[in-house]
């Protein structure tokens, strides 16, 4: 699951965009950062133990479903102004944070910068997913429906931007890494399905955000990447056996063709 290896674009580039009143409730943001270096301190030791705290875990579950309720994005991604960049930056910080743990337990790693990338470590990860698929599942629903309130906020914003703001060089960069880390991180989620290890129950679980992530991405993806997305995912969709999950899988794809 090498797609794992990624890390969510920071949006610091385009803060400078930001301003007005904030929709997503900066105060949760805060308790979202603060839940997970509560939960990293818990799992100080997974990367060599190979035993993170489960989700189950009395210690470790309050922490977890703070940085996992989704229920605000889900919600009210449509309100989220540029102003909510900064807020979403450290939601999406505080999923890593907690991803991290299970994608590197038992590598003997306890960051990215520290993991040297062999077949034996990725053979570790892709198990990881597999060991860990409950609360897996959770950082990659989390993952998505960040990025859509973040193509929301600029799906919202880009229309209505002037030409002197959309041409300065540091929005231009910007905007384009978080295009490329939307496309990587939705590139990444699909390809997580052929793990062999995963049941087609969890992949079911899966496309409930996929296809709300698919029209966002129709309209924020450059072409390239949104035929680049469609190719891989109608790849992913005629190696799955499950009607369910091949039929999510092709309506994504064929959202992404509108485009």
């Amino acid at each position: 699951m090498r797609r794992a290896l990624s890390i969510p674009v920071i949006l610091l580039a385009l803060l400078a965009a930001c301003g007005g009143a904030y929709a997503l409730d900066a105060a949760k943001a805060e308790a979202m950062t603060k839940a997970s270096e509560q939960f990293a301190a818990l799992a100080k030791d997974s990367h060599t133990t190979g035993k993170p705290p489960r989700q189950t875990d009395a210690a470790a579950k309050p922490l977890m479903d703070r940085v996992f309720d989704l229920s605000e994005v889900q919600k009210s991604s449509s309100t989220f102004k540029m102003a909510d960049l900064g807020n979403l930056n450290a939601w999406n910080m505080a999923v890593l944070k907690i991803g991290l743990v299970y994608i590197l337990s038992g590598t003997g790693a306890d960051d990215l910068s520290k993991l040297t990338v062999t077949d034996e470590v990725v053979k570790r990860i892709d198990q990881n997913a597999v060991d860990f698929a409950p609360e897996m599942g959770r950082y990659f629903d989390a993952q998505v429906w960040i990025q859509i309130g973040i193509m929301d906020v600029l799906n919202g914003y880009l229309p209505t931007a002037s030409q002197a703001q959309l041409n300065q060089p540091n929005f231009k960069a910007g905007l384009e890494q978080v295009r490329a880390g939307a496309a990587q991180t939705l590139n990444g989620f699909v390809t997580s399905f052929p793990n062999a290890g995963l049941t087609d129950a969890w992949r079911r679980e899966r496309i409930e955000v996929l296809t709300a992530a698919a029209p966002r991405a129709a309209k924020f993806l450059l072409p390239e990447q949104a035929a680049e997305l469609r190719e891989s995912t109608i790849k992913v969709a005629d190696g799955m056996k499950d009607p369910a999950v091949k039929t999510g899988l092709t309506a994504f794809a064929d959202t992404l063709k509108a485009k």
